[in-house]
């Protein structure tokens, strides 16, 4: 298996899933069919390409789309994912959460991610899942961050602090690094 096919634990998945304005997600647009958790999922092993198509035209309903990415992470990969959900809030028909490295030396953090609405570091490192074993393996050798790119939020992200730390982890071990 590719570091890129790593699963986002479904611990983190379900608290921020449940918070009542970043979560609600209904597209995963960089999944695999074992490794995606939201309703709907943009395979990459069942053809489809969520760099190339139109996050918006998943709306169900004429609900806007609210889209979860745990984006590959390799060289090359990160920096086309952010910046793709960048564009995608920035039309105001998506809003994007997406759980990434927190890595500001990189190109693709400043141009996309600094241009978010809320960062969350994570309060602890993530132990990604491994699809295959469906458990936890190996240890993370960096932080996170999930990025909230939402054309919607910035009179609300004024009254909270941006960034700020997210205490995913406070009740929660499975899933979380040392």
């Amino acid at each position: 298996m590719s570091n890129d096919e790593w699963q986002t634990p479904p611990a983190l998945f379900d608290a921020l899933n449940a918070d009542p304005v970043y979560g609600r997600f209904n597209l995963d647009p960089c999944c695999t069919e074992n490794n995606c958790l939201c309703e709907m999922g943009l395979a990459v092993d069942l053809g489809y390409d969520g760099l190339k198509e139109s996050w918006s035209d998943y709306s169900i309903n004429g609900e806007r789309v609210r889209a979860f990415m745990n984006p590959p992470y390799s060289r090359g990969n990160i920096g086309q994912w952010t910046a793709k959900a960048r564009r995608e809030a920035e039309a105001g028909r998506v809003a994007v959460a997406g759980l990434i490295k927190a890595d500001p030396s990189t190109l693709w953090w400043q141009r996309d991610v600094m241009q978010a609405s809320v960062l969350l570091f994570c309060d602890r490192r993530v132990r990604f899942i491994d699809p295959s074993l469906g458990k936890p393996t190996g240890s993370p050798t960096f932080a996170s961050c999930i990025a909230i790119w939402d054309a919607r939020l910035p009179e609300y992200a004024l009254d909270h602090p941006v960034p700020r730390m997210w205490g995913w982890s406070n009740t929660i071990t499975e899933g979380v690094g040392p």
